[in-house]
């Protein structure tokens, strides 16, 4: 063993082309997650609590059904990628 070891606990989700409608709310719970892949799916509203994921570093959610982002995605502190496109926003 490595005494003096750090392991990185990021938690990478690929949830595409799932045919999600709604993202669960046991989601934003997983606040290490820092990438999290939801393109190719039927999502039509992202809730507010995705602010609740504070070290998500990546988004994708493309190729789904949004009209509107809430100002909770931009507000991620630690997000560096966001892919929305093509979405009838």
């Amino acid at each position: 063993m490595c005494p003096n070891a750090t392991f990185r606990t990021d938690l990478i989700l690929y949830l595409n082309q799932n045919a999600l409608t709604y993202l669960p709310s046991a989601l934003f719970s997983l606040t290490n997650v820092t990438v999290l892949i939801l393109s190719n799916n039927h999502l039509k509203v992202i809730p507010p609590a995705i602010g609740r994921l504070v070290n998500l570093k990546e988004l994708s959610l493309g190729k789904n059904e949004l009209q509107f982002l809430p100002s909770e995605v931009l507000a991620l502190p630690q997000l560096n990628i966001l892919n929305i496109h093509p979405n009838p926003l």
